[in-house]
């Protein structure tokens, strides 16, 4: 039956081992060329064909968007002035 000073023991010696550092990453990469040599090319021929296909759907949808946007209705014009003179007028009329 553990006691509550080795579960918290047990955690904290978890938690110390966290992410690899330094040399680590150089040997899992090391790993990772041993293994997946090969491939690597391929994987990031297509990782790069799916960014490309990506980005023209993003800017199809975008352009598209753009179309359908001179149909909204028109707002005031930016001016402080004549968004106060709008506001007034329908506070008017509601009154």
């Amino acid at each position: 039956m553990l006691r509550m000073a080795d579960t918290t023991l047990l955690s904290t010696n978890l938690l110390a081992l966290g992410l690899p550092s330094g040399w680590e990453w150089l040997i899992l990469v090391f790993l990772a060329l041993l293994i997946f040599g090969r491939r690597l090319p391929e994987v990031a021929r297509s990782v790069g064909k799916s960014v490309t296909e990506f980005k023209k759907g993003l800017n199809e949808v975008t352009t598209a968007a753009t179309k359908e946007a001179p149909d909204a209705p028109k707002l005031p014009n930016a001016d402080p002035n004549a968004v106060a003179q709008a506001e007034r007028q329908d506070s008017g009329s509601k009154a």
